[in-house]
């Protein structure tokens, strides 16, 4: 909204910053002499960035065709080539409604400098995946090459990721890309990250020269998994040997679902484990336990790779 408004006594609020073209950035596009390419400082409307009323060359030249190749970048075109030094009015909206005023901006050339990659980063989600990778442009880029998921290697704690089913989306505010790694490929947090990005392209349809290897810092789930409930479950055996056990989170199947992982008081031991699901398991024991009786384990790795120390739990009988 360009200014607060009411509904129900509810205040609207937030954005009230006109877009703006700062200088240098009407450039030349390479790949059509009679278009420019158009940055704004953040995205803008599509309607308004596309309406060719908003737009004029020295004055009296009227565009025949805007489209928008980025969300905060518009590709112009008119009827002649435009000329470096001459000048371009506009009169654009952002996506909250607010207006830049006219704007006179000199055409400058075309952009030869292919983009960089600025910095990347892990974010950890608790819980089995979700978790995210950050790749920052010194640039705004093309979304067809910057959302290709062939584009880009993801390893952590040395073991490459696999990018099927990956979510890639573009923040044009930013310049960066945000890869939601599917489930089951989730970020070590004690591990190195490493980022291999090539095939990108700006929107001047520079390619960017490929890297390998470039490292960047994990963030997020540090919290290693403790037990939260235990339950003698006497529907599945009237015995009292079968215990169900729920986590706090997510937690490594391998491990957790490895009877010689677990221990139990008063002689008992664990003879099998059936992980029902991510975070609940449910354990058979050689006989039941005594009152306040517990069970143990140590070392238990979440998936994002926080270990536990020694944690037990006294199931409720």
């Amino acid at each position: 909204m360009a200014a607060p408004q009411t509904e129900s006594g509810i205040l609207v609020g937030g954005d009230a910053t006109p877009p703006n073209v700062l200088a240098g950035k009407v450039r030349q596009d390479p790949l059509n002499t009679n278009a420019l390419l158009v940055e704004f400082t953040e995205a803008v409307a599509p309607p308004s960035a596309t309406n060719l009323a908003n737009y004029a060359y020295d004055v009296i030249n009227a565009p025949v065709a805007a489209t928008l190749v980025n969300g905060r970048v518009a590709r112009v075109t008119f009827g002649l080539a435009p000329v470096v030094g001459h000048s371009l009015s506009l009169d654009v909206q952002d996506r909250a409604g607010n207006d830049s005023g006219t704007l006179a901006r000199t055409v400058s050339g075309t952009d030869s400098t292919p983009p960089l990659v600025v910095s990347v980063d892990g974010l950890i989600r608790p819980g089995w995946g979700n978790d995210e990778v950050h790749v920052l442009f010194d640039e705004p880029v093309s979304n067809a090459t910057a959302l290709t998921a062939a584009n880009y290697t993801v390893t952590s704690g040395g073991v490459a990721r696999n990018l099927a089913g990956a979510l890639l989306t573009y923040t044009s505010a930013l310049n960066q890309v945000t890869i939601k790694l599917a489930a089951g490929q989730d970020l070590l947090a004690a591990g190195p990250l490493s980022i291999g990005v090539s095939g990108v392209r700006d929107v001047s349809n520079n390619l960017m020269t490929p890297l390998v290897g470039v490292g960047g810092a994990t963030s997020g789930d540090t919290t290693p998994p403790s037990m939260t409930k235990a339950f003698v479950d006497l529907r599945q055996d009237a015995t009292g040997v079968v215990v169900d056990v729920l986590f706090s989170e997510d937690v490594d199947q391998v491990f957790a679902g490895n009877p010689a992982h677990w221990t139990a008081s008063g002689g008992v031991t664990v003879t099998a484990v059936d992980m029902r699901e991510r975070n609940h398991a449910r354990l058979t024991l050689s006989a039941a336990l005594a009152p306040a009786g517990t069970l143990q384990l140590t070392g238990l790795p979440d998936v994002a790779g926080n270990a536990s120390g020694a944690i037990s739990i006294d199931p409720v009988e």
